[in-house]
């Protein structure tokens, strides 16, 4: 034998006049979940972002390699970074590289840095992407002179 759960139907009216004998409650409780929230926010850590775009010409990235997110991360790049920063980088900074596509023969990352600091955020993040470019050029003038002394020979 089944047993059966009798299910009250309220209506509308029903439920505004239940709130309605119950402002007082309903307000209580209003004013602690906000309190409680507006006390969370205070003391919670402000967090900044800073982002940078670059673009890769994929033809004159290592063959080893055809992500440029994979070469922005490496410990080449990051110790370029740092060497050219003008404090350590701390530990609570994050760094992250995300590939935003692809067109044709080049790919666009985005450097993304988290700080607790805007004006650190956008110092690495503009500093990452110059490091990058710089990286970039170097492989092109390498590559420039490798064709030179192909020609040559």
């Amino acid at each position: 034998m089944e047993k059966q759960i009798a299910i009250e139907e309220i209506g509308i009216k029903e439920f505004v006049r239940t709130v309605f004998s119950k402002w007082k409650m309903v307000l209580l409780i209003a004013l602690i979940v906000s309190a409680v929230g507006f006390t969370a926010v205070l003391f919670l850590p402000q967090e900044y972002s800073a982002s940078s775009l670059i673009s890769f010409d994929t033809s004159v990235i290592p063959s080893y390699t055809t992500d440029a997110a994979d070469i922005l991360s490496s410990d080449y790049i990051q110790a370029q970074v740092e060497s050219k920063y003008t404090s350590e980088i701390p530990d609570d900074v994050e760094i992250v590289f995300t590939k935003q596509g692809s067109l044709q023969n080049s790919s666009v990352v985005q450097i993304q840095v988290n700080s607790n600091n805007p004006d650190q955020a956008i110092e690495l993040a503009d500093l990452w992407a110059d490091v990058g470019v710089e990286w970039l050029k170097d492989q092109v003038t390498d590559l420039e002179d490798k064709m030179i002394l192909a020609k040559e020979a």
